[in-house]
């Protein structure tokens, strides 16, 4: 009903489209829509909310949808209909299909959990899987609604960054009780993981060099950004691809 494979809606906006109900008694109806309950990622109204019909008659019905995240959801909203002459009450089902446009607002369904990877003074970090993709999932310790304009702002700048000297940013999960960053797996850890469990001599000159050099490259990016932030040893990342 809302959006497919060619034409999907946009995450954070409503999106808009029409029921036709008819009513083919032989008394009046009030009739009404409602959604399931506990529904994390999108919000559903309608226009009218309730109408009383009259019989013979049609209405349409506005149906407005605000996808949450980027998902793929098949849900069902319920029409209730209440006859005003004997007061009889009646419901019929139709599917609602939601196919949003992908965005770095995650669906926290794709995150498939693997292990706490470690704890920090802002939160704790876990390896997961997101779409195939070793992933690194910050969550934060303490996180209430005054939080979430600041980590909102801080998305939006990381979403910018685009660069092979930067640690790739999948995006971040803002439903309620489940908000966390996903970025890119450092699979051999920090430079000051290596800083302390190698000696000088197991790291030959060549990587060294590279170190210096892309980390040098990563930091003229942001600067060209407009992004400062502390660097230091414990925010300089090593892959497999820059080795």
């Amino acid at each position: 009903m809302f959006g497919d494979t060619e034409n999907p809606i946009g995450v954070g906006v409503e999106s808009r489209e029409l029921i036709c109900v008819g009513n083919p008694s032989k008394s009046r109806l009030k009739i009404q829509f409602s959604a399931t309950e506990n529904i994390i990622k999108y919000t559903i109204r309608t226009k009218p909310k309730v109408i009383s019909l009259q019989k013979g008659k049609a209405v349409e019905f506005e149906i407005f949808v605000k996808p949450k995240c980027s998902c793929k959801i098949d849900d069902k909203i319920i029409i209730f209909s209440k006859n005003l002459e004997d007061g009889i009450t009646q419901d019929n089902q139709i599917i609602l299909r939601i196919y949003t446009e992908i965005t770095t607002r995650l669906d926290p369904d794709e995150l498939v959990e693997d292990k706490k990877f470690g704890e920090y003074s802002f939160g704790i970090v876990y390896k997961e899987t997101f779409r195939g993709n070793c992933v690194a999932i910050k969550k934060m310790k303490e996180f209430n609604e005054n939080d979430l304009d600041e980590f909102e702002n801080e998305i939006k700048m990381l979403d910018k960054f685009r660069s092979e000297y930067t640690v790739h940013f999948y995006g971040a999960v803002f439903i309620p009780n489940k908000v966390c960053m996903v970025t890119e797996f450092a699979q051999f850890g920090s430079l000051q993981n290596l800083m302390k469990n190698r000696t000088s001599n197991n790291v030959d000159m060549k990587l060294r060099t590279k170190f210096v050099l892309d980390a040098s490259k990563g930091i003229l990016y942001f600067m060209r950004m407009g992004y400062y932030t502390e660097i230091s040893n414990q925010t300089i990342f090593w892959y497999f691809h820059l080795i």
